[in-house]
């Protein structure tokens, strides 16, 4: 059944505060989640006219034990656009968009020639972390503009291994070759914050 204290809720342009109630009981809570629009992030929110901004947890707050009506507002605030450019080899980036917002994740999904392995995915200079499930290259928490850059290098085999190459490891995705070195990327890539 409803509760009797009313929760009430505003936003400005560019998202949407939701609460997961609009009638609570004295006592109960209510939890409150700002979901921003496309290129746009969260840059206030009050409870009752006091700023609670610094203790949201992933865009979500809770109001516990309420004991009078709940106003909260939030705000929102565009983000800064980037401008991403690839040199090298053919590619897929982001949905093929070349723009990325502040925070977002840059990811490339890099095609390899033949007889070619990736030999290294960077950006701004800084190894782009493989992931294995999304078989792409991805740079976290973007904050400027950047350059990607795409090397190849030759697939040829070591003196120590002159056997047939089983078929699985000659895959057009680059095989494990491109796997095992792109793995060397991701222990080194965390380490890296890009700087404006």
């Amino acid at each position: 059944r409803y509760g009797g204290i009313t929760v009430k809720t505003s936003s400005s342009a560019g998202g949407t505060l939701i609460a997961d109630k609009n009638y609570v009981a004295e006592g109960d809570s209510v939890t409150f989640t700002l979901v921003p629009s496309d290129g746009y992030k969260a840059s206030g929110f009050t409870v009752n006219g006091a700023d609670k901004f610094a203790e949201l947890t992933d865009g979500k707050y809770t109001v516990e034990s309420v004991t009078e009506t709940v106003t909260a507002e939030a705000t929102f605030s565009p983000k800064a656009a980037f401008t991403i450019k690839v040199e090298g080899g053919k590619y897929q980036i982001n949905k093929t968009s070349k723009t990325v917002y502040e925070g977002d994740t840059v990811y490339i999904v890099p095609s390899v020639p033949e007889g070619k392995i990736i030999k290294s995915v960077t950006f701004n200079g800084q190894p782009m972390t493989y992931n294995e499930s999304t078989s792409r290259y991805e740079y976290e928490n973007v904050t400027g503009d950047g350059t990607i850059v795409i090397t190849y290098e030759d697939a040829t085999e070591t003196p120590a291994d002159n056997d047939e190459t089983p078929a699985e490891e000659k895959g057009g995705c680059g095989g494990k070759a491109a796997v095992a070195i792109s793995s060397l990327f991701s222990l080194v890539a965390a380490a890296f914050v890009i700087k404006k």
